[in-house]
Formats: C-alpha cells, sequence, structure tokens
C-alpha cells in the first residue's frame, strides 16, 4: 500500500492553535500558482512543538524533513508528484481547516513516476496558458507520458472523476491513465503517501481551505506505521 490514512488524529485545540499561527504570519506568507504559503514549517519551533508528538506515533520524526508548506487555496490543483533528487521520501498532509465545514477529498493515484530528479505537473490543455508552472516542470496528458508507470488503459472511474475531479480547466482527459482513491480531507486527519505517487485536491466544495504538507525521506513501506 503506498498511502495510509488516519481518522481524528489531531484534537480541535491543536487545530485551532496552527490555524491561528498561519493567520498572524502575513509578511511570511507567498503566493504561488494560487496558493498562499508558509515555506518550510518543520523549522518553525512553534508548529514543530504543536505536532511532532503525535506524529511520532507514526513514523521516525528525526527522519530528514526535505521541506513543503503550510497552505490556504481556493482552487484544485492539478495532478501532480512531489518526487525530486531527495526520492525516497514520503509525504504527510495534515488537513486543518475547511471553510463552512464542507466535505473535501485528497486524491492519491496508483500511478507513479519512474524519474525522481524533478517534481512534474500535468496540466493537459491549460499547457500554453499557464507559464508559471514552467518552475514545476509542467507536462501535459498523463495518459501518453513515459514518465508515468502503471498507467491503466482507459479513462478515469466516471462516477470517481464526477464526484472528485471534475472542474471546468480539469477535464475527463486530464485523468485518463490513472485509477486510485479519494480520501477525506477533514481537520484532524493524517494523511500519508509515497512521494512518487500522483496526487491532487479534489473539486472544490467550499470557498477555501486550510494544509499543512511535509517531506520527509525515507522509504514509505519501511518508516510510516
Amino acid at each position: 500500500m503506498h498511502y495510509k490514512v488516519y481518522e481524528n488524529v489531531f484534537d480541535e485545540d491543536t487545530l485551532i492553535k496552527l490555524v491561528d499561527f498561519y493567520n498572524e504570519q502575513t509578511r511570511r506568507i507567498h503566493v504561488t500558482n494560487g496558493m498562499y504559503k508558509l515555506e518550510d514549517p518543520w523549522n518553525i519551533l512553534v508548529i514543530q512543538k504543536l505536532i511532532k508528538p503525535t506524529l511520532s506515533k507514526y513514523f521516525n520524526t528525526e527522519l530528514e524533513n526535505i521541506g513543503d508548506n503550510m497552505y490556504k487555496h481556493s482552487f484544485p490543483y492539478f495532478p501532480h508528484c512531489d518526487s525530486d533528487s531527495f526520492y525516497p521520501c514520503f509525504n504527510i498532509l495534515i488537513p486543518l481547516q475547511v471553510h463552512n465545514n464542507e466535505e473535501q477529498k485528497f486524491c492519491i493515484f496508483d500511478q507513479y513516476v519512474n524519474d525522481f530528479s524533478n517534481g512534474a505537473t500535468w496540466v493537459g490543455h491549460m499547457y500554453d496558458e499557464i507559464p508559471e508552472f514552467e518552475s514545476n516542470k509542467k507536462r501535459k496528458f498523463i495518459f501518453d507520458d513515459l514518465l508515468v508507470e502503471n498507467k491503466t488503459n482507459g479513462d478515469i472511474d466516471s462516477y470517481l472523476f464526477k464526484e472528485a475531479f471534475e472542474t471546468p480547466y480539469r477535464k475527463k482527459d486530464l485523468f485518463k491513465g490513472l485509477s486510485g482513491v479519494a480520501v477525506d480531507f477533514k481537520p484532524g486527519n493524517l494523511i500519508m503517501f509515497d512521494s512518487k505517487h500522483i496526487h491532487c485536491t479534489g473539486s472544490m466544495n467550499c470557498e477555501w481551505k486550510i494544509g499543512l504538507s511535509l517531506r520527509f525521506s525515507g522509504v514509505f513501506e519501511d518508516e510510516v506505521k
């Protein structure tokens, strides 16, 4: 299994403290592709003190942290992969707050990349319209991309697409060749997965949401309990 989800790992008091801290950091937050990001949160002492004792129950938190961010955004991100020259590594995702407590999903796919030198973001028909993704190694379609392994021979499941992926700019052909799961992006849950696997935001049913994303060095199957 390349992912694990644990429910109700973080209590409401911890979530409130994390969100309050994020909202206070106006000078440290910058915008990248529509996401309001606070970079490198593991190296912020107040954040580490709030989450490290809990995370230590699920993996060795003394492993090397290789970055990521605390973020707020209002649009669903494209399918992408975070692996790079630091691979093997794994992602830790902590949903912190969802506007109006709407139901939200986070999507983890069975497909993965075979080159760990750079990240990748698949943008399909939007390729020529979003040059700012160049730094993220933007790519077109997954189904004909030799970078991607374990592709299916057909379209994404229609029900899953309608329920979790569809947006005005994310058409069904963007997800051709993919299979996977849409897990709950629910505040307090803990989502962990192998960084080489493609993943993306589910369709947005809310105005915005806040999450905390971390990456640690190590083989997912060996390190995550």
